[in-house]
């Protein structure tokens, strides 16, 4: 028996036959998130995991660091604090997969225009084809 085979048995023991099936599918809860910083600038971000109330606050997604908070100094951000005032759930799935994801968080930076520098910290996109 793999350990695979172990965990999934394990995981079958401790949860119900629908989580484990859950598990098989591929298929994770998902969350897309907007991030309003300081400076009014916007970051769209996505993210799978399992327990999204375990979302922590100072969680500003996984944006260029170096290129956000060079900017944010520029407009006065002195590194205390958290350099956001707003985080908001866009849109949230208990089952997804990771392409359908980045599929609608593409979506909603067309929407919000988030990868223009002048709007936002989101980079162009690439096209994505797998799921």
């Amino acid at each position: 028996m793999s350990m695979r085979d172990v965990i999934k048995k394990i995981l079958v023991d401790y949860l119900n036959e629908d989580k484990a099936a859950f598990l098989d599918s591929g298929k994770k809860p998902g969350i897309i998130y907007k991030i309003t910083f300081i400076n009014n600038k916007i970051y769209i971000g996505s993210d799978i995991q399992k327990d999204l109330e375990c979302y922590h606050s100072f969680y500003c997604g996984s944006f260029d660091e170096r290129y956000v908070y060079n900017d944010l100094i520029k407009h006065g951000y002195d590194g205390e604090g958290l350099p956001f005032k707003k985080k908001e759930r866009l849109f949230y799935s208990d089952s997804i997969t990771r392409g359908e994801l980045i599929k609608i968080e593409n979506q909603f930076i067309k929407e919000y225009n988030s990868d223009n520098p002048l709007v936002g910290y989101n980079k162009p996109r690439k096209k994505v084809t797998k799921e």
